[in-house]
């Protein structure tokens, strides 16, 4: 039938089936009463696709939704409104720093040098960015995998802060001239 097709009536096998939908502003669904595995206990979904923080809170706090997934950024005013509850969702995104130079290996790259790629890990502050520039809203973690994830090595610990020794690897690799500004200050200095 073809993806405009099947974009017009989508089927799967989950416990909702979709009723209604506008491409990239909502889609509703109902339980399916039959389901095989399980009747879900909630019997419509209308799911809206919003971006605007200040939007989805307005929405939240007045009634409108019942749920909804707030940026990270709005995680204060929700979670010091009494009349509101929060459930947190630790690792729900995984952002990671991730050397694509290693995926063209003929063309030069710094970061072809291992120690190069481990400097880079000991100048971010993961503790001071979860705290203070995502507001208490996530954790670090030590893996490529979140901790949701499977392959995830609980082991792994995050590699911690070290700007000194940051600069000592970048130094023994060569660029003993390049500039490590810890991400909180720039942080603070665009507020």
């Amino acid at each position: 039938m073809g993806d405009a097709e099947f974009a017009k009536h989508p089927i799967g096998a989950g416990p909702f089936k979709w009723t209604d939908y506008q491409q990239d502003v909502y889609v509703n669904v109902e339980a399916v009463e039959d389901h095989y595995r399980r009747v879900p206990q909630v019997k419509t979904l209308n799911c809206k696709f919003l971006t605007e923080g200040s939007t989805i809170i307005a929405m939240f706090k007045s009634g409108e939704a019942d749920v909804v997934q707030i940026p990270f950024w709005n995680y204060p005013e929700v979670r010091n409104d009494p009349k509101l509850r929060t459930i947190w969702s630790k690792f729900t995104f995984g952002p990671s720093l991730i050397f694509y130079d290693l995926a063209f290996p003929s063309e030069p790259s710094p970061f072809h040098d291992v120690r190069v790629r481990r400097a880079a890990s000991y100048a971010i502050n993961r503790k001071a960015i979860c705290e203070k520039v995502l507001h208490g809203a996530a954790e670090p973690w030590g893996d490529i995998f979140a901790p949701y994830q499977p392959g995830c090595d609980p082991n792994l610990k995050p590699t911690p802060y070290d700007p000194e020794k940051a600069k000592a690897l970048l130094r023994e690799a060569g660029y003993a001239n390049v500039l490590i500004r810890p991400f909180l200050t720039v942080y603070l200095e665009i507020r």
